[in-house]
């Protein structure tokens, strides 16, 4: 979509457009207790707000620059990395249990992570070897010439002289 359309803030309001009228459809199915549905001024149209302007524009907003700058397995590889620090918060901010199981997995993702953009890396590195650099290779001195303002001056006088003689002789 970004080489298509490269404007990432519209392609960004498109997505979450699309995303609440899904989640829409979905919670006018699941949920029929209309009362649930009434955002009062409290902590739940707050936790409305951050989802919608945060984690959903910010963050896509964000995803799609890191593609057009790095490229798309850049911005991919950092998703389950998303399941580490959801894990560590849940533990930290709301008391939730840690296992080992889930540490092991964080460890897991993060090796996972920097072998990828390790390989990434030495990928890039072997490319740039085999491809020639586009670029010329300037090794001879580059003259300059400084000229003064009289110089300049006689110059532009005998051009306009070589023009006024050209439309003499057109006529």
């Amino acid at each position: 979509m970004s080489e298509k359309y490269p404007c990432h803030y519209t392609s960004t309001a498109l997505m979450c457009v699309m995303g609440a009228i899904q989640s829409l459809a979905y919670a006018l199915c699941t949920e029929k207790d209309w009362s649930q549905w009434r955002l009062g001024w409290n902590i739940r149209l707050l936790t409305v707000a951050y989802a919608g302007i945060l984690a959903s524009g910010l963050m896509y907003m964000l995803i799609s620059l890191c593609v057009r700058m790095r490229g798309p397995l850049y911005a991919s590889i950092f998703n389950p990395l998303l399941l580490v620090l959801v894990a560590f918060a849940g533990s930290l901010f709301l008391e939730e249990k840690l296992y080992l199981g889930s540490v092991l997995g964080a460890v897991l993702i993060v090796l996972g992570l920097y072998i990828v953009l390790w390989g990434k890396g030495k990928e890039l590195k072997k490319m740039t070897q085999l491809m020639p650099s586009t670029s010329p290779q300037i090794t001879e001195p580059i003259e300059i010439i400084v000229t003064s303002p009289t110089c300049l001056k006689g110059l532009s006088e005998g051009l306009e002289e070589k023009e006024a003689n050209s439309r003499r002789d057109m006529e």
